[in-house]
């Protein structure tokens, strides 16, 4: 089962969803339009009693002053590039440095400080994101997919993404 309920609103008025999933043993996972972020994982201990072990927050405006990524999907690119710059196919691209000389997942502004469009599709939920060319001094214009499903006691998220250019790229959960 999944639930969509209003998690928070943004500060230019646009309203943020969480999605809970429910497996066959109550336990849940609930993720967030918001960076995509995973805000809480429910599992059932030894004795019966459900633990969240999943670090986070409990509201979308703590997710907003968030400087961790704490559950966030981070990118374009996860991990640091080094001196902020790198050359690809003869072309360098400067990128904004936000960890000391480098640049840490995706800039200032990477995925985990972004807003997700979100579909509910049967037993998993599609969360998308479409990042421009030269975004955070990234090249093409590139298009995120995360397909999060929840069933007996496992996540999954599937990463699919293209872009119309040749850039690197390395999406994951933080």
């Amino acid at each position: 089962m999944i639930e969509k309920s209003l998690f928070g609103t943004m500060p230019d008025g646009e309203r943020v969803y969480n999605y809970t999933f429910i497996d066959e043993k109550n336990q849940s996972v609930v993720m967030s339009e918001y960076a995509c972020a995973i805000v809480a994982i429910n599992v059932k201990g030894s004795e019966g009693k459900f633990y969240d072990v999943a670090l986070g927050y409990d509201t979308l405006e703590e997710y907003l002053s968030d400087t961790r990524n704490f559950g966030a999907t981070v990118g374009r690119y996860a991990n640091r590039i080094a001196n902020g710059k790198f050359t690809l196919n003869g072309v360098t691209y400067n990128l904004p440095r936000n960890n000391g000389r480098n640049t840490l997942h995706g800039g200032f502004k990477g995925f985990g400080e972004k807003l997700f469009a979100s579909e509910l599709k049967d037993d998993c939920v599609v969360f998308s994101l479409e990042s421009p060319d030269l975004d955070e001094g990234f090249p093409g214009n590139f298009k995120l997919a995360v397909k999060v499903s929840f069933k007996d006691g496992a996540l999954r998220m599937e990463y699919e993404y293209v872009c119309d250019k040749a850039t690197p790229a390395s999406i994951t959960n933080h």
